[in-house]
């Protein structure tokens, strides 16, 4: 029985003689927008395209909305937010509601996201995929209803950003959706960016085979809430990981690659738990040509 959930079920199966291929990464942080109890991550990366420079997603996870005085006060942060940045592209990292008696609420959060940005696409997370009563349709229709693009092993093109979204690794079903090399375009097309979004950073570990990674620039994901309770000097306490908490937050860059994968804490937290030195936390992305990124002294692919 264990081999065979192993085998299926890729959430069972750890895959600890991979974690030496990540590092740990550096990224220009910045307070400049934040308001409050809210941070804002930004990081500036060297866009991998020509085309991509100047291109700013917005990446919100785990938002578990239920409707409370705090979670309205977060959005009006995240608003103010996306006035100041004007991102072109929201993307949602999954598990955007509380519980299924919350999932009335859902809607309007998501309707007002929605009218945020040109372009708002979604993945989902393990609360999404956990509830298999609802079904794949009932979310993509969800979604659909509020004009926001959710994806689940499939690609999404803006601008000369293309979006991956892989499905959550609980769902026994995330895989990488076929995509054309970066490095050849179609004709008549412009060259893009190469972008992975998932849900936890266990998706991206559990496709870290063969080539798999190779040809992607970025990844985002959420999850683990950034351990939700940190001790200083110490760290988070615990996350939902299979690799305990060695990508609660941050960057990581998979060597031998371009790729980047940024971690956030999440915006929220459950209903009836609290964060400690662990605040809420958006990730704006921020493509620059090559000279602006040596200029703002974020070579992510230098850190050792």
């Amino acid at each position: 029985m264990k081999k065979f959930l192993e085998q299926y079920f890729p959430v069972m199966r750890s895959h600890q003689e991979r974690l030496f291929r990540w590092q740990r990464g550096k990224y220009l942080t910045s307070s400049q927008l934040s308001t409050s109890f809210l941070k804002v991550r930004k990081c500036v990366l060297r866009a991998p395209v020509r085309e991509a420079a100047g291109s700013k997603v917005l990446f919100i996870s785990d938002w578990h909305w239920f409707g409370s005085e705090r979670n309205r006060m977060l959005l009006e942060r995240v608003k103010y937010i996306v006035r100041h940045s004007e991102p072109s592209v929201i993307v949602l990292g999954g598990d955007m509601c509380e519980d299924a008696d919350t999932l009335d609420k859902l809607p309007a959060l998501l309707k007002e996201l929605s009218l945020l940005a040109p372009d708002c696409i979604a993945v989902p997370g393990n609360w999404e995929t956990g509830k298999r009563w609802l079904g794949t349709d009932f979310w993509k229709d969800l979604y659909a209803s509020c004009n926001i693009k959710l994806l689940r092993n499939e690609c999404y093109t803006a601008g000369a950003l293309r979006f991956h979204g892989i499905d959550d690794i609980t769902s026994g079903f995330c895989a990488l959706p076929e995509k054309l090399d970066p490095e050849i375009p179609p004709a008549g097309t412009l060259p893009v960016a190469e972008i992975l979004v998932a849900h936890s950073p266990d998706t991206i570990i559990a496709l870290d085979e063969s080539r798999n990674l190779y040809g992607f620039d970025t990844a985002l994901c959420g999850h683990c809430h950034g351990g939700q309770l940190r001790l200083p000097l110490f760290g988070a306490m615990f996350c939902p990981s299979r690799y305990g908490t060695r990508f609660a937050r941050g960057s990581f860059i998979r060597i031998n690659t371009h790729l980047k994968m940024l971690v956030s804490s999440g915006i929220g937290e459950r209903n009836g738990s609290f964060r400690f030195n662990c605040p809420p936390e958006v990730i704006l992305l921020h493509f620059r040509t090559a000279h602006h990124y040596r200029a703002r002294s974020c070579d992510m692919e230098r850190a050792k």
